[in-house]
């Protein structure tokens, strides 16, 4: 019988998106958070099982004040990390893109991988047609937010 490969992990359901596609039943109305120590142990529990890998989910895990420090532990461990994430935050109470405060930390991080889902959602927050996924390592991921905190920041929309 083979070890376990992978352990996955969705450290929280709050997302500040509703979105139809997604298999957790996460959303803006949830508010579940798993234990800092809880998460740790498992991460620990995972290696010693002869995992190489750990998945971060939720709802939207960059929203975990845990996501930075279980990121280090795992790479402590030896397990490579991904974070799957809606690309957004609801700081201040409206969506917008991830803290740069996180990828800054997440990318010194070895074996950090962020992978983005991205969907085009209209006011009401119905989806506007299919999810793209984007898998990019934390130095990209980092260059990629502030690039979208850059975009989002101009005045002039037809700069877009």
């Amino acid at each position: 019988m083979a070890g376990l490969q992978e352990l996955v992990l969705e450290l929280t359901d709050w997302c500040p998106l509703d979105c139809r596609h997604c298999s957790s039943e996460s959303g803006p109305r949830c508010r579940n958070h798993l234990p800092p120590d809880l998460v740790l142990r498992l991460i620990d529990e995972a290696a010693e099982l002869g995992a190489s890998q750990i998945s971060f989910g939720g709802g939207e895990p960059t929203r975990s004040p845990l996501l930075p420090s279980a990121l280090e532990h795992a790479a402590a461990v030896g397990l490579l990390s991904e974070v799957f994430t809606c690309g957004v935050s609801a700081e201040g109470g409206s969506p917008g893109p991830l803290p740069a405060r996180l990828t800054a930390r997440s990318s010194s991080v070895r074996g950090a991988k962020f992978i983005f889902s991205i969907v085009n959602q209209n006011e009401d927050g119905e989806e506007q047609g299919p999810a793209l996924r984007v898998d990019m390592d934390a130095d990209t991921a980092a260059d990629f937010i502030q690039a979208m905190r850059d975009m989002l920041s101009k005045e002039d929309t037809d700069e877009i």
